[in-house]
């Protein structure tokens, strides 16, 4: 009986030495990840964006917008063009005005032969307007340039148009 109790004994010993030696080796590892994570800082978490709006949250619709407003460029219609801006735009500037700014650009482009969209960035303005600006890579008899294509949304109202913008590639 005495045999079986230090067999016992010496089970229950080697078991502890088992459980400490998995312990010791649990924290070496848990410190090592440890000082690792330190080395390398994490990635900064990106906000999720929001949605395109309505009529834009598609390929056809970010084309459809894109081709309309190359043809209005290209054939020199500022007229139609203007009337496809937001009224807030069209009160700040007027017609001259924006037509002399259109013609600046064409003469620095010359027309727009294709682009297609790349990407948007996403900022809420005061007042919860959603204020999106969608880049568009073209080719313009000039060279390379991107059309960066302003719209506002507040609330589920449909988008307005607010700016273009094309500027040159180096």
């Amino acid at each position: 009986m005495k045999k079986a109790l230090k067999k016992g004994t010496g089970n229950k010993g080697l078991i502890l030495y088992v459980i400490l030696c998995l312990s010791f080796a649990n924290l070496l590892a848990t410190g090592y990840l440890v000082f690792q994570s330190r080395k390398q800082p994490a990635a900064p978490l990106e906000p999720a964006k929001a949605p395109l709006p309505a009529g834009l949250d598609t390929r056809a619709g970010r084309a459809a917008l894109f081709d309309k407003l190359k043809l209005l460029l290209n054939a020199k219609d500022y007229d139609r063009l203007y009337l496809l801006f937001d009224e807030t735009v069209r009160v700040q500037f007027p017609k001259d005005k924006f037509t002399k700014n259109v013609e600046d650009i064409y003469s620095i482009t010359g027309e727009i032969l294709s682009g297609a969209y790349r990407s948007y960035d996403v900022r809420t303005e005061p007042g919860g307007v959603k204020k999106y600006d969608m880049r568009y890579p073209i080719d313009t008899e000039k060279g390379k340039a991107v059309m960066l294509i302003t719209v506002f949304q507040q609330g589920q109202e449909a988008y307005r148009l607010v700016g273009i913008k094309i500027s040159k590639e180096n």
